[in-house]
């Protein structure tokens, strides 16, 4: 697999005012590989009772792993909401000490 960079006698322009011919150029990338859980077909049990037992395993493992998510999000938005509170802090702070300057000089020399 492969991604054209350039098309073939593209002009590439320098800094310096110079130009430069580029010819078709590839970069080739990686193919993914599927990892060996992947690659493997799981064959389902021959035993009820053992399907069932794996059945369970997988919900188990997916909520507990929907769950992380879940707090890891919560967890994130909040830290969002922080900061933002902070920020508009900030910027409420910066906007009074404006204000005051403001009155101060209009009180003071009448602008």
């Amino acid at each position: 697999m492969s991604l054209l960079v350039m098309r073939q006698g593209a002009t590439l322009s320098l800094p310096s005012g110079l130009s430069l011919r580029k010819r078709l150029t590839t970069v080739t990338t990686r193919r993914r590989t599927a990892s060996s859980s992947q690659r493997a077909i799981s064959i389902p049990p021959k035993d009820p009772r053992e399907a069932e037992r794996k059945l369970a395993q997988l919900r188990r493992d997916y909520a507990k792993k929907v769950s992380l998510y879940r707090k890891d999000y919560i967890h994130e938005i909040e830290m969002l909401r922080v900061e933002k509170q902070r920020k508009d802090e900030a910027r409420l702070l910066v906007e009074r000490a404006a204000n005051e300057e403001r009155r101060l000089r209009f009180f003071f020399f009448g602008w």
